[in-house]
């Protein structure tokens, strides 16, 4: 199943995947992910395009806030933790078979205004 994203008029979110880890009973998964014009709603979590969950919201990030200049966004990191028992039922919700080996996580920010951006992506391996 492909997902549409789709932006409303202004700018798209931005962030960044930036730490990923695969153990052999779950998935880490954390970064930021902001917008200039509205709030972040949801960060969601897809391997090989579907939806496995959503992350977390609202962690410190002052380093962001400062770079960017922009107070609002000190609390813009978000983490995902998820096991595998329940990213291989989000798989069969779809008929779909998550086998172990290579496979892409993806991470896409949704504002509140409904815009959304991929804000990062990493190809990972699946433990057997």
């Amino acid at each position: 199943m492909m997902r549409m994203f789709w932006q409303l008029a202004g700018s798209p979110p931005i962030g960044r995947l930036e730490e990923v880890k695969v153990t052999r009973h779950r998935l880490l998964a954390s970064g930021w992910a902001a917008d200039r014009d509205s709030v972040i709603r949801a960060v969601e979590i897809l391997l090989d395009g579907t939806a496995v969950g959503t992350a977390r919201l609202d962690f410190a990030r002052p380093d962001i806030a400062e770079y960017y200049a922009k107070p609002a966004w000190s609390h813009c990191g978000w983490r995902f933790l998820q096991s595998w028992r329940l990213i291989h039922h989000a798989f069969e919700r779809q008929e779909r078979v998550l086998l172990a080996g290579r496979h892409r996580l993806s991470v896409v920010a949704i504002s509140s205004r409904h815009a959304s951006a991929e804000i990062g992506a990493r190809v990972i391996v699946l433990p057997d």
